[in-house]
């Protein structure tokens, strides 16, 4: 592939982010958080990081959605940002009064993977699967190759051996903007696909079975949206596969160790979930969608209108679950 087509593939991506930002001029605000890990020929491409409300509005309650973290999955881009567009848009059903009125922030970063989308590739531009890097070694039974390997960046799911520029600036946004408060909950949503045929919504762990932190604040809210998303099964990640090195089983595990030196009436709930788009329905319908590896992570062209549309009330549903203090108040006094 040309470097000139690349360049092309991620302007295309850019100026949609761009002309977003312009649109709401004020509301949402665009900084580079790094650039991407340098390709074998040296050439990098910007992170960036999004922030969506009021600047007061991130003091009392925010978000974040993240994807892009694989670059062939193009359609959790399309999907982050038709929700992003849908919540400031006055006229769509799913716009969010509380955005407007400075009562909830978004963080978004729409792509951390930008050289994987600009070349169509799952790993970084070092061939290294950012969601394989976190460093975390799975527990016995992970998938074996799938679930991560250091064998050779030239082959898929490779861990890398260092922690990765695109992985290195997600923890320190995490730390930096996410975790620096007391008494806060924030959940961080991570968009996905290409696995099944089904849509899957997961909590953490992927490394192990065992129970995860804050265990009973995720079996609070997988309960309420199962009342109201039957459709997707949600659950901790592990029932469906273990992997090594999952970017949100190391963020998790970080932040229990930082709150484990606070007194309770300090703590803080941090809950990473991960949206996975069930692309594999449109294998059934055409096999022959498997000769090309961008169709077995994206639908068809013709389908995108009905894939955002699918997801936009799980997705406000989840940014807004915990959006009113009085929720909040009742999720840290909880036993958890």
């Amino acid at each position: 592939m040309s470097a000139t087509s690349e360049i092309l593939r991620f302007d295309r991506w850019e100026r949609r982010i761009l002309r977003f930002v312009r649109r709401h001029e004020g509301l949402v605000r665009m900084r580079q958080l790094d650039f991407s890990t340098p390709t074998r020929h040296g050439q990098r491409w910007p992170i960036y990081l999004l922030e969506i409300g009021k600047p007061a509005a991130f003091k009392r309650h925010a978000v974040s959605l993240v994807s892009g973290v694989h670059g062939l999955e193009t359609i959790a881009i399309r999907i982050h940002l038709d929700i992003l567009k849908n919540m400031l848009n006055p006229k769509s059903a799913w716009y969010s009064e509380r955005l407007l009125k400075g009562k909830l922030g978004i963080y978004s970063i729409p792509i951390l993977n930008p050289a994987g989308v600009a070349a169509e590739t799952r790993s970084n531009g070092r061939g290294v699967d950012l969601n394989r890097n976190s460093g975390i070694d799975a527990e016995a039974g992970s998938i074996p190759f799938f679930g991560g390997h250091r064998i050779s960046p030239a082959l898929p799911y490779y861990r890398g051996k260092t922690l990765q520029r695109e992985s290195r600036a997600l923890f320190r946004f995490l730390r930096g903007e996410v975790w620096r408060g007391r008494r806060r909950v924030h959940t961080a949503i991570d968009l996905h696909s290409g696995y099944g045929s089904q849509n899957y919504l997961w909590w953490p762990y992927s490394y192990s079975k065992k129970p995860v932190y804050q265990k009973a604040a995720f079996e609070q809210m997988a309960e309420n949206l199962k009342a109201n998303h039957p459709d997707y099964r949600i659950e901790p990640m592990s029932l469906s596969y273990q992997t090594h090195g999952d970017l949100w089983d190391r963020a998790l595990l970080e932040f229990e160790t930082a709150q484990q030196t606070l007194a309770r009436r300090k703590k803080s709930l941090f809950l990473p979930l991960t949206l996975e788009i069930g692309t594999w329905r449109e294998l059934r319908k055409n096999p022959a969608r498997l000769l090309k590896k961008q169709n077995i992570f994206n639908p068809p062209s013709r389908s995108r209108k009905d894939y955002l549309r699918e997801h936009r009330q799980l997705l406000w549903d989840i940014v807004h679950f915990h959006s009113r203090r009085a929720v909040r108040k009742d999720a840290l006094r909880a036993d958890i």
